[in-house]
């Protein structure tokens, strides 16, 4: 017989006259689907608000005479698991029959933006889990249908850009580039995020900064924290107790690694053998390209010939795994000085040869005075890139399109 695990956690609130956990994990009473203890826990849950404790076994039975506790040792983890297990299957079931009854004429970018509600879905309910669970094949459920038309590849933060670029395809090489300053590293984090809570397994090689700091930039994103105010200690109790709650939960996710350059080398083959130790990975991404040296003559990647091999090396390597590849590069310094036209990919280091290798290039320029990142493509080698992106970057926790950011905050 199924066990009742929302009887369970009714319960466990009034006999172990605890219920704090349920105020963490912000439950209500929309994650009680059996009616009897959804009217139970409504009872609880007004007493509970009106006078800040929790009802007594006699009171509960003043509503429903014949309802019956049962003692549990089954921890608040275990439990609240469930739960929230339930409601996500409650939402998702929901979510896919509005995809399946979505006409298949319907306009790509109300499809897409079904994608990204599915995202989001999986992203909210994987952060409040203590035991973060694989959602991968849900999600591929969701996509499932775009693969069948197109070669759709692994989702962006951005529902535009997603819609542009069509997504992360595997084998393919993708090249983030600007100067100095320009946030390339938090895109990147920001991407490493996004498909981290949507389940997908990574492999990100830090060259230019310590893995401590990539990972505590992808844990203040995950948690909505301002990042610059975290360097500087101007967190509030409770952001900082959000920070830590998602810091010791993504201990235990085995499924993304970050690598220090010391423990991959400065050399493609190094990346191999690190990709080697791990199974099932989705994509790999790689901050600071042009730090690497030739794998043939050892030589660092400053000419034209060395940064060729390194950049054959990376689509290959990509090719080889099935797998998006996600690099960092920097625009040359001349491209300020010359202003080279908007569109142009000749501010990019060696630009032809990236060109000719690199499947798209995103260059991130840094807008201070508006606080946002001026986002556009000037290589494509799929879909249409013949606009400029705006993402809002202070403050610095979740990167979202200034579009949509501006209307969340002023409907």
């Amino acid at each position: 017989m199924k066990k009742n695990f929302e009887k369970l956690v009714i319960s466990k609130i009034v006999l172990e006259n605890d219920f704090a956990p349920l105020l963490q994990a912000n439950i209500d009473g929309s994650y009680f689907f059996i009616a009897e203890e959804r009217a139970v826990f409504e009872v609880i849950y007004h007493f509970f608000q009106q006078r800040g404790e929790i009802p007594s076994e006699e009171y509960v039975h003043k509503f429903f005479p014949s309802y019956e506790f049962h003692a549990t040792r089954e921890s608040w983890d275990v439990l609240l698991s469930d739960l929230l297990d339930n409601k996500f299957n409650d939402m998702f079931s929901g979510l896919h029959r509005k995809i399946m009854d979505t006409d298949r004429d319907s306009p790509l970018a109300e499809r897409i933006e079904l994608v990204q509600q599915g995202t989001a879905l999986l992203s909210d309910l994987r952060l409040r889990k203590s035991n973060i669970i694989n959602m991968r094949e849900q999600y591929g459920n969701i996509v499932h249908d775009y693969e069948q038309e197109v070669n759709w590849g692994l989702a962006l933060p951005w529902s535009s850009i997603y819609e542009t670029t069509m997504g992360l395809v595997d084998g393919e090489l993708h090249i983030v580039y600007g100067r100095p300053g320009s946030m390339k590293t938090f895109l990147m984090c920001c991407m490493a995020a996004f498909l981290m809570a949507a389940g997908y397994s990574w492999v990100f090689f830090t060259r230019e900064m310590r893995s401590t700091f990539i990972r505590r930039r992808i844990i203040a994103i995950l948690a909505s924290v301002d990042y610059t105010r975290f360097l500087r200690k101007r967190l509030t109790m409770a952001e900082e107790d959000e920070f830590k709650k998602v810091a010791m939960r993504l201990e235990s996710y085995e499924n993304c690694y970050i690598v220090d350059r010391v423990d991959s080398g400065d050399h493609v083959s190094g990346m191999r053998a690190v990709l080697q130790s791990f199974d099932n990975i989705d994509v790999v991404f790689n901050d600071g390209i042009y730090l690497m040296r030739d794998e043939f003559t050892g030589d660092p990647a400053i000419d034209w010939k060395s940064l060729g091999n390194v950049i054959w090396g990376h689509k290959k390597l990509g090719i080889e795994y099935s797998i998006p590849i996600v690099a960092t590069s920097q625009e040359n310094r001349e491209a300020e000085k010359k202003k080279i036209a908007e569109g142009s990919l000749a501010g990019l280091s060696f630009s032809d040869l990236v060109g000719m290798t690199a499947d798209s290039a995103m260059r991130s320029k840094l807008n201070r005075k508006e606080r946002h990142l001026e986002i556009d493509f000037p290589k494509l080698r799929e879909g249409s890139a013949d606009k400029k992106f705006y993402i809002h970057a202070y403050p610095c926790q979740n990167m979202e399109e200034k579009v949509n950011h501006y209307a969340k905050y002023t409907a």
